[in-house]
């Protein structure tokens, strides 16, 4: 008996081999794309973004309002905004003399006995104890008489820590008495000596006064804000030791370039810091440091962007003139019109060295000089000793003058 083929199962034969066909009902299969059709795939797919970029961007800026004029100059920023990218070098400066330059009286800055130590010695007794949190200091004040101050801030903190007490008018006054870091016992500035009140070496004078004596080289981005008119002080820091900014300048510029993505951030020149401190000639290391790391005068608020003589002069113990200072004479018995810089405004003494009857002034002009003194017409004050300027000219009452040198730092 012959039984018919079942539709529903289709007869058994073959599914591999020589013998196996394909199945023609069957849809067919998609073609793969070659590995090097895929590659352009994707670089047109990019080309197609990068020319639309052209236009967006064109788009863009546009309608993006941008700045006009000079560039604003850069402002302090404080230390603590150099941490994140220099944490070594923040770290190191964090225990350094500099970052404990002046701080804060607290139990972790004060290195002094505040127990009820007592100096005494060469005419003054000071009293050093605590009330509560606050440091106290009972000694003699402007007017003689024993009297208790606050001691609010530290000043320096090796081989010696002074303490600074607030007086009326913004004033802040240095004590004489100071804490020796090293041999751990208080002591007197001017030993065997007796300074009264009233001297101007006394701790409550101008000597010792903070804001214009000693500020400017203990804190950052200080400015003294003297008032003449009421004679009082509204002085200011941006940092209250010496900071990152105090050798850097101020950082506003760097910090804003530093924040942009590293292959967004343009070329600028110092990576946009307002002062090179890297790869310095001796003359440069010495302009850098010389502010604060010599004897000087200020000439007002400290500019890190200046050259050094254009924020103080030179002070010096020598009485004698310049040897590079020279004498010149001249027949004519009036003055000659003659503009002159003097660095520091002090004008006293004379040099005897060049001492001419006759003499013209001859100091050289410097049009670049901070401060000038017109000497047309009058007879001009000397200048001080040891100032930049080495001349000096009186005007006699046989009507000629005398004393002149020339300036070869003004050359």
């Amino acid at each position: 008996m012959t039984t018919a083929p079942d539709d529903t199962h289709p007869p058994a034969g073959p599914v591999n081999g020589a013998d196996a066909k394909p199945d023609e009902s069957a849809c067919p299969a998609a073609p793969r794309l070659a590995p090097l059709q895929s590659w352009e795939l994707v670089g047109f797919i990019a080309l197609v973004v990068l020319l639309l970029s052209v236009p967006v961007y064109l788009v863009r800026s546009a309608h993006t309002v941008r700045p006009t004029g000079k560039r604003a100059a850069a402002r302090y920023v404080g230390s603590e905004k150099c941490r994140p990218c220099h944490v070594k070098a923040w770290t190191a400066w964090r225990d350094s003399h500099h970052a404990q330059s002046m701080a804060a009286a607290t139990d972790a800055t004060v290195l002094g006995d505040f127990n009820g130590a007592v100096f005494e010695g060469d005419g003054i007794r000071a009293r050093f104890y605590k009330k509560g949190r606050m440091f106290c200091v009972e000694t003699e004040g402007p007017d003689g008489r024993p009297t208790e101050y606050e001691i609010r801030y530290t000043f320096g903190f090796y081989p010696l820590q002074q303490y600074l007490v607030p007086f009326p008018g913004g004033r802040f006054q240095c004590l004489s008495v100071a804490w020796d870091s090293k041999d751990r016992k208080w002591f007197f500035l001017y030993p065997g000596q007796r300074i009264p009140p009233g001297d101007w070496l006394h701790w409550t004078r101008q000597a010792a006064n903070w804001n214009s004596m000693c500020a400017e080289c203990h804190s950052t981005g200080l400015r003294k804000r003297y008032d003449p008119a009421s004679e009082t002080y509204t002085t200011t820091w941006t940092d209250i030791n010496v900071g990152c900014e105090t050798c850097h300048g101020p950082g506003s510029h760097h910090v804003e370039w530093a924040a942009q993505p590293p292959m967004a951030r343009p070329a600028v020149e110092n990576f946009d810091l307002t002062v090179r401190t890297g790869g310095l000639t001796n003359r440069e290391l010495v302009e850098l440091c010389a502010f604060c790391h010599s004897r000087r005068a200020s000439l007002g608020d400290y500019d890190p962007t200046a050259k050094l003589l254009d924020n103080a002069w030179r002070r010096s113990t020598s009485t004698a003139p310049s040897p590079r200072a020279r004498c010149t004479t001249t027949t004519s018995a009036a003055p000659t019109a003659t503009t002159c810089t003097a660095f520091g405004g002090a004008w006293r003494g004379t040099h005897s060295a060049c001492s001419a009857t006759g003499a013209t002034p001859t100091t050289r002009r410097r049009t670049t000089s901070t401060s000038r003194k017109s000497m047309a017409g009058r007879a001009p004050a000397p200048f001080a000793n040891g100032a930049t300027c080495q001349a000096a000219s009186t005007w006699s009452t046989t009507g000629a003058w005398t004393t002149a040198c020339e300036c070869p730092a003004l050359t």
